[in-house]
Formats: C-alpha cells, structure tokens, sequence
C-alpha cells in the first residue's frame, strides 16, 4: 500500500475501521439476549470475540482478489485490508474490557475506548520509526530478502510482547513498517511482499 492510495480510501477506510465492527458486536450482543440467555457482559464478550476474528475470512479473499485485480479501480481490496488492523484493535479492547469485568476487575468500558486513539496513536508512530530505521539499515548493509523478511516477523512479534507492558496497539504498529518500506525501498518492498506471500 502506498500513498496514493492511502489517499484515495482515506475517509471511507476511517469509517470502515470502526463502524462495520460495532454493528457486528451490538447485533450479536441483542440476538444472545434473546437466544442464548446469557448476561449482558457474557453478550458483549461473544459478540466482540466473534467480530474479532470476521477479519480472518475476509481478508484472504481480499488479498486473492488483489492478486486478479479485481475492485482495484476503486480499491476495494486494499481498503478492506487497510481497516483490518485498526477493526480488530477496536473489537479486541471491547472484548477484554468485558472479560476484565467479568473477570471481577475493575474495568471501565469508556475508559478502554478512550485509550483507543492513544493507543492507535502510538502503534503507528512506532511502527513508522521502526520502518524507517529498518530502510536506513537496508541501505547501509547488504541483507538478504529471507533474512529481511525474518527480522521482520521478528519485530512482530516483539511488538506483540510490547502490548503486556505499554498501552500500545501493535496491530497498528504492524501496518507502517510495511508502509515506511514502500516509500523508501519500493524495490525490495516488492520482493519482501513476494515472499511474504508464499510464506
């Protein structure tokens, strides 16, 4: 993803990270009550837990349509791909909101969504020194595209230990890494996404 179309999907991609997985969650929530019986936090955690993982069945027939161009005059692929980040971190901090409450912590539910922009905030700053860093050493040394692609699944998963410790949304920290590469190694950005791909 580059500039261009970041542009391009900006507004629509800002709606699409949070409304489609609210209205997913609320709408189980209120079909628990009236199906299954359960309290309301036991609603809420299902209802966010399953609008958690939608992303996972949608977004490999998005990178597969992206493969046969398909929607790419208006984007479609790349916008869905664009807000699956920022819609999981959205659902996920509701859904441990409600286990935290369930769980007999004292846990505020505006509280969470309130840290949401700083969180999201600080992902992506992250994400974007570490890419920009990341290029400033590809330049400087010689390193293998396998081994680029392992030191950034490295980083990712260094991210993901980062959340236990920092209010950081490491989904979004993710997504400007590869973002910073585009834009400063478009060349080997392609070759890492190629391998990225068949992995």
């Amino acid at each position: 993803m580059n500039r261009r179309i970041i542009k391009k999907i900006g507004s629509l991609a800002f709606r699409l990270s949070f409304l489609p997985s609210l209205f997913e969650g609320f709408s189980i929530m209120v079909m628990a009550h009236f199906f299954l019986n359960l309290s309301l936090i036991q609603e809420g955690m299902l209802g966010f837990i399953i609008a958690a993982v939608s992303p996972a069945v949608v977004v490999p027939e998005m990178l597969r349509l992206k493969e046969r161009d398909f929607g790419k005059r208006n984007e479609i692929p790349s916008t869905i791909l664009a807000v699956a980040s920022i819609d999981d971190v959205v659902t996920i901090t509701l859904f441990t909101a409600f286990l935290g409450i369930e769980g007999g912590q004292d846990v505020s539910i505006g509280m969470s969504l309130l840290m949401l922009p700083i969180e999201i905030i600080l992902g992506i700053s992250l994400g974007a020194t570490i890419g920009f860093l990341f290029s400033l050493l590809s330049k400087r040394f010689h390193i293998g595209d396998t081994k680029k692609v392992l030191l950034i699944l490295s980083i990712a998963f260094v991210f993901h230990k980062l959340e236990e410790v920092l209010p950081v949304a490491t989904l979004m920290g993710v997504v400007p890494i590869g973002f910073v590469l585009r834009e400063r190694l478009p060349v080997a950005a392609d070759r890492i996404a190629g391998k990225m791909e068949r992995i």
